[in-house]
Parts: structure tokens; C-alpha cells; sequence
């Protein structure tokens, strides 16, 4: 039988026990946290690079020709994905920062509030906001490894 520390397990996190007991004993969805944060470190990993911007069909002519200046000019392409990942993860962090309500839209003339809930089988809120910039460090590190993130 499948226990909740080996689903923590098979996500990679750190501490897995930990993550497990803090579902249990504080009600907090982690599964739900967990889940999602690695599915976008997945994402982050996977990005395609320099390459994609000098190919991609969603390149505009201006990205193009960075992407083509940046790989004439004799750096080597892995250290500018490495860079590229880097800015990916702060991006990823920024959003979640907002999603979360742990900073403010520069503009928000309605001021609308936004979050990422864990939904039940009818799709309501199973509880407060899921506050994934918290560990978005802890889980991407892991899975990013110790070039792009210092832990």
C-alpha cells in the first residue's frame, strides 16, 4: 500500500517524512503543494534554451538575432541555459510570489486578488491558498540542482 511519505518520496522533495506529517497533523494540502511545484520545476528543466529562441516559431526576428549574437560570440550555449534556467526560476518564483499574495501587482486598478487552491471533486476550495513561493526553493533546488540554485 501506497503511504503518503512514499507519494512525497516519488516527487523528489526533500524530507518527505516532514511533508507528510505536516498534511497530517496541520491539514495543510502539501500533496497538492508538492505536486504542482514539481511539475513547474519539470517545466523550468525541460525549457528548451538558446536553441528554442534561434528556431523557435514563436521567436520574433528580435530574439532571433540576440539568440544568434549570443551563440557567434564564442559562449559556450550551456553556461547561457544555465542562465536562461536561472531566470526561468525567478520568473516561475515571481509569479508564485503573486499567486500567493506575498507581493502586490504593480498595477491592480481593481484591486483583484488571485491564488492557487487545491480543489475537491466538485472543483471548490479545499482550503487557503496553497503559499507555494514558500517551497518553490526546496522542491526546484532539488530537481535543478545545485548550478542554478544555491540552497
Amino acid at each position: 500500500m501506497t503511504t503518503l511519505v512514499d507519494h512525497f518520496r516519488s516527487l523528489g522533495v526533500d524530507d518527505p517524512e516532514g511533508w507528510a506529517s505536516s498534511q497530517e497533523e496541520e491539514g495543510i494540502d502539501q500533496l497538492a503543494r508538492a505536486t504542482l511545484l514539481r511539475a513547474l520545476a519539470d517545466e523550468v528543466a525541460a525549457a528548451p534554451g538558446l536553441w528554442a529562441a534561434q528556431t523557435g516559431p514563436d521567436s520574433t526576428p528580435e530574439v532571433r538575432a540576440a539568440a544568434e549574437r549570443l551563440a557567434a560570440s564564442g559562449a559556450d550555449p550551456q553556461d547561457i541555459d544555465l542562465v536562461l534556467t536561472a531566470t526561468a526560476w525567478e520568473l516561475v518564483f515571481g509569479v508564485l510570489s503573486l499567486l500567493d499574495g506575498a507581493s502586490e501587482p504593480a498595477l491592480n486598478p481593481g484591486d483583484v486578488g488571485v491564488g492557487i487552491f487545491a480543489l475537491d471533486d466538485a472543483y471548490e476550495p479545499t482550503g487557503a491558498p496553497l503559499a507555494l513561493h514558500e517551497s518553490w526553493r526546496d522542491v526546484a533546488g532539488t530537481i535543478l540542482g545545485p548550478k542554478v540554485l544555491s540552497r
